[in-house]
């Protein structure tokens, strides 16, 4: 019945140290609900949500569940005896909330997953070499190949080329 996840939250003793790092490798950050919160490019839905507390830790992870599944979800829940608890301090109200068998909290969303987003360009890193490798635009229907040329190389063994 889980579609997706939806995103992940860390606790960060410094928001301004974590937000300056995800803008340094092209993530969009933004504030919600009181947190930091960072999206790729393009996407309307978080991936990566951040609160401030001490030290660095794993807060929740969020989940969607397939549309008009919740009721399905929290009768299972109930069945296996699975504790239904309140969200996080930091964390939204929204959806059904349990812990894992580490203690960490998990969030159900009955929400539609986020589209997927096709990839335009990837950069690959080997050894302090990079090579960029650009897609032309995904459209429906249509199949690209991507071509290096030349194949990408790391101490005379050809570790990528396409074409």
């Amino acid at each position: 019945m889980i579609s997706g996840l939806h995103h992940y939250a860390l606790e960060v003793p410094d928001l301004a140290v974590a937000e300056g790092f995800l803008q340094d490798f092209g993530l969009e950050t933004g504030e919600k609900d009181g947190s930091l919160v960072a999206m790729c490019p393009g996407r309307d839905q978080e991936q990566v949500r951040l609160v401030q507390a001490p030290a660095k830790r794993l807060h929740h992870v969020t989940f969607t569940l397939r549309p008009g599944t919740m009721d399905a979800v929290r009768e299972a829940l109930e069945r296996s005896g699975t504790l239904v608890i309140e969200p996080p301090p930091g964390a939204t109200e929204e959806g059904l909330w349990l812990r894992d068998p580490d203690g960490t909290a998990v969030q159900l969303l009955d929400e539609p997953q986020a589209p997927a987003r096709p990839a335009a360009e990837v950069l690959v890193n080997m050894g302090g070499s990079r090579q960029r490798i650009v897609f032309p635009e995904n459209r429906v229907g249509r199949r690209y190949v991507a071509s290096i040329r030349p194949p990408l190389r790391h101490r005379g063994r050809v570790l990528l080329g396409i074409g």
